[in-house]
């Protein structure tokens, strides 16, 4: 049975760094997933920061008629780009403000 960890980000780069030294590089999960859902806002280096630490990542975009609100239009949707994402048996999640 394989695990992945399944995340979605805002931007986040002042902290990714401190999520990823936590959730992946432990070796605790088979994969660890992560989409940015930012909206209309402009990306920051989250996503670098978590390739770079060996996560498998993607992008949910807001809906065309919300794709110039600066805020996530729907978290689940979200979420569900990050399960699709996964490879893997079990899925569980974190959010990028979580540490173990």
């Amino acid at each position: 049975m394989k695990i992945s960890l399944t995340a979605i980000t805002g931007n986040a780069e002042s902290y990714a760094q401190r999520w990823a030294d936590a959730f992946v590089k432990p070796g605790h999960f088979d994969e660890v997933v992560v989409v940015r859902a930012i909206g209309g806002a402009a990306p920051d280096k989250t996503l670098e920061i978590l390739q770079a630490a060996g996560c498998v990542t993607g992008e949910y975009h807001n809906a065309p008629e919300l794709a110039h609100w600066e805020h996530l239009d729907d978290f689940a949707a979200a979420r569900n780009t990050a399960a699709r994402l996964a490879t893997v048996d079990w899925l569980c999640w974190a959010d990028m403000d979580d540490i173990l």
